[in-house]
């Protein structure tokens, strides 16, 4: 009788081990269902959390940009599954706009701080200093500023802070001299009054040579900054005002020829070249460069009068193309 009770004790207390256990792991696993991090976005012009955003949107936070290695616009489309990048344009679920015609509008919107970049060619802007960016799926209306029938993709920059300074950089190394430079410095100027400036330099050697002048095709340079500057003098008012500046400079890619007959593969042989599935040389003698610059400016009013927020957006952009191609390749 004596074991049969010492059995009885331990299987009672076997069991309330048990039972406090279940019940720690439950505490546990509440706890880290709610410590989930909200997302905010601000898909609708409004904050808000992205679980209770009516819209189909994909978010990138700075993270994660990061983390992906994404140093340009362009490159987006290696985070985002329905988002997609081809001859200067984007692509959401499959839709976008191909024409060479400058009146034509983008199915997919870009828009950088709330400002709708309208160039109908959209260039693979570098993304630096960028807090997140929302990709909106499907048709979307004038809410900022225009419509896009397949979606929009919404770049939110780092505003100035008045709390803290900042200072970071990013330095990146590869193949053909590719050489990236990006720099950030936060300065709050007092109380009420702080700077942003963010800059970044990018360039590349292409793969393919020009015998008729030993140049390099498709190497390509890229440089940029932002300005910043945020006053708020008080919790009901602030003053953002940004200005940005970005210039691409390189040569236009070549047509490199694997297969020729006369009398295209007699103008290649007088310059040395054996068309062939291993052949990265060209031989033009036209210009093939490639100019663009994309600049503008930004002034943000917020207003707060009884909990509601009055918002001034002001925004110009410019943006200039050149390009020169040699079409024949010869």
């Amino acid at each position: 009788m004596a074991d049969s009770s010492i059995v009885g004790r331990l299987l009672a207390g076997s069991a309330l081990a048990l039972l406090v256990t279940t019940n720690v792991h439950a505490a546990e696993s509440d706890t880290q269902q709610n410590s989930i991090e909200t997302v905010v976005v601000t898909a609708e012009k409004r904050v808000e959390s992205l679980q209770d955003a009516p819209v189909a949107v994909s978010v990138i936070n700075s993270e994660q940009l990061q983390r992906d290695n994404v140093l340009r616009a362009d490159e987006l489309q290696y985070s985002v599954p329905e988002l997609s990048f081809n001859s200067g344009n984007y692509s959401i679920r499959g839709i976008s706009t191909q024409s060479y015609s400058r009146a034509s509008e983008n199915d997919v919107a870009v828009i950088v701080d709330g400002i709708v970049q309208g160039q109908a060619w959209v260039p693979e802007n570098a993304l630096f200093d960028v807090s997140r960016v929302e990709v909106l799926s499907g048709p979307q209306g004038m809410l900022f500023g225009r419509n896009a029938s397949a979606g929009a993709i919404n770049i939110v920059t780092n505003a100035p802070d008045l709390t803290r300074q900042e200072f970071h950089g990013h330095i990146e190394y590869g193949e053909r001299a590719y050489q990236v430079y990006q720099g950030t410095a936060n300065v709050p100027l007092n109380d009420t009054m702080a700077l942003r400036v963010a800059g970044f330099s990018e360039s590349e050697t292409g793969s393919i040579t020009n015998v008729f002048n030993n140049s390099k095709q498709g190497s390509v340079s890229e440089t940029g900054g932002r300005l910043r500057y945020l006053w708020q003098p008080n919790s009901n008012f602030a003053l953002n005002v940004t200005a940005d500046y970005q210039k691409k400079f390189g040569s236009d890619s070549a047509w490199v020829v694997r297969k020729a007959t006369p009398p295209m593969s007699l103008f290649l042989a007088a310059c040395g070249i054996v068309p062939s599935s291993h052949n990265y040389k060209v031989c033009q003698d036209g210009s093939t460069k490639a100019v663009s610059e994309n600049y503008g400016e930004t002034v943000q009013a917020d207003w707060t009068l009884d909990g509601l927020t009055l918002t001034s957006l002001t925004g110009d952009r410019q943006f200039i193309d050149i390009g020169q191609g040699d079409a024949d390749s010869i």
